[in-house]
């Protein structure tokens, strides 16, 4: 797997420079946080479990001296604590049921989230080299999940103008990925997920 974390910046981790943790932190943080949210569909908890784990980390810089074991350990640690936290609940939700069962072993979970990583680095990458207007319209309708109609109003453009650059997106994306089948079909099945997350709040 392609590394996220170059070399010195790992040295300087194992060797507790306040720069490196930051790095570090900065690295897996989002990504991590996200996994639990989908574990325990509560922010607010998930934000604690990955704190304390990124606390634990910290604690224990010294013993890394791969990112690969960093990552490992990053995952591991908060699934167990998500788990515990499930566990604890008077109740569980179908979902969280389902998750459990899933993530027992290791080595297949750990590997499943490194595929992961690999493919949000890239897709990152891909977004970042957009054009500026439309990179920014395009984290706003998919990341911070707002309506062409408040993109609009917030940025002082049409409605029409938004559409436009969100295809002029979403084009260039599948041009930079076209040889990259795989983040492709995740891409694709993020957006939807986003929106059918979106489509079952309304209905609730």
């Amino acid at each position: 797997m392609a590394p996220i974390l170059d070399k010195q910046v790992l040295l300087d981790f194992q060797q507790g420079k306040h720069a490196a943790f930051q790095r570090v932190f900065e690295a897996y943080y989002p990504r991590l946080f996200d996994f639990a949210v989908q574990l325990i569909e509560h922010s607010d908890e998930a934000e604690d479990i990955v704190i304390v784990v990124f606390r634990k980390l910290f604690e224990k810089a010294a013993g890394f001296s791969t990112e690969e074991n960093l990552r490992a350990y990053l995952y591991v640690s908060v699934r167990n604590r998500c788990l515990g936290y499930i566990r604890q609940r008077r109740s569980m939700s179908d979902h969280q049921k389902k998750l459990v069962k899933l993530i027992q072993n290791d080595t297949s979970f750990v590997y499943e989230y490194e595929i992961r990583d690999v493919i949000y680095n890239k897709v990152q990458a891909a977004i970042d080299q957009l054009p500026e207007e439309c990179r920014r319209i395009f984290k706003m309708l998919y990341i911070d999940e707002l309506k062409p109609a408040e993109v609009a109003e917030i940025l002082h453009i049409s409605t029409s103008t938004v559409y436009n650059q969100k295809q002029n997106a979403l084009k260039a994306l599948r041009l930079h990925l076209r040889e990259n089948t795989l983040e492709i079909a995740w891409f694709l099945f993020v957006l939807l997920a986003a929106q059918k997350a979106r489509i079952c709040a309304l209905t609730i």
